[in-house]
C-alpha cells in the first residue's frame, strides 16, 4: 500500500496549500489569480508572518490566563492569604475567580485560529482586558488602609492585565490586513 494513502504528489501539495492557507505557486501555470499571486507573494508572506505572530501573541495571554485559572481551581488554598479571605467560604472564592478567568477565556480559541476574520471579538477581547484594569485599579483606588497583601494582589493583577492588553493590542494590530490596492 502506498504510504501517502494514494495521494499524488499534486494531491499533497494541493493538500498543503489548503492547510497553509496559500495559493498556487509561480511554478502553476495559467490564471490571472495565479500571476497576481506571485506579483503578491512577498506582500501574501508578510501576511501569514504576521497572522502566525499574532496567534503565538494570543496563545500567550490566553495559556498564561487558564494557568492561573488551574492554579486558582485546584490550589485555592494558596491564596487565601494573598485575598484575606479564611475557610471554605474562602476557597469557593478563589475557585470562582478561576471559574471567571475561564470565561472570559472562552472568546480566545476562535480568535487563536482567525485573528484576522474576527476583528469585532477582538475589539470584545480588547475591551474586556480595559474593563478588568479599570475595575481592579477601582477596587485598588477605594480600598482603605491597612488591607496591604490585597493591595498587593490587585497591584499584580493590574500588572498582568495590562501586560496582557498591550500583548492583545500589538496582536490587534499585526492581525489587521491592509486592504487590496486595485489597479
Amino acid at each position: 500500500m502506498n504510504p501517502t494513502g494514494g495521494l499524488s504528489h499534486g494531491a499533497r501539495h494541493a493538500i498543503c496549500r489548503i492547510l497553509w492557507q496559500e495559493l498556487p505557486s509561480q511554478e502553476d501555470t495559467g490564471s490571472i489569480e495565479q500571476q497576481e499571486y506571485s506579483r503578491n507573494s512577498d506582500t501574501t508572506m508578510k501576511t501569514r508572518v504576521r497572522i502566525w505572530t499574532t496567534r503565538l501573541l494570543l496563545l500567550l495571554v490566553f495559556g498564561a490566563n487558564v494557568y492561573c485559572a488551574g492554579l486558582f481551581l485546584l490550589f485555592p488554598e494558596n491564596y487565601l492569604s494573598a485575598y484575606e479571605l479564611t475557610g471554605a467560604g474562602g476557597r469557593a472564592a478563589i475557585q470562582g475567580i478561576g471559574v471567571a478567568f475561564l470565561m472570559w477565556n472562552t472568546t480566545y480559541p476562535l480568535l487563536i485560529v482567525h485573528p484576522d476574520r474576527y476583528r469585532a471579538l477582538f475589539l470584545i477581547v480588547l475591551i474586556q482586558q480595559a474593563v478588568g484594569i479599570i475595575g481592579e485599579s477601582c477596587i485598588l483606588l477605594t480600598l482603605p488602609d491597612g488591607y496591604e497583601a490585597l493591595a498587593e494582589s490587585l497591584t499584580r493583577f493590574i500588572v498582568f492585565d495590562t501586560g496582557g492588553l498591550v500583548v492583545l493590542l500589538l496582536g490587534f494590530f499585526l492581525s489587521r490586513i491592509p486592504e487590496k490596492s486595485t489597479r
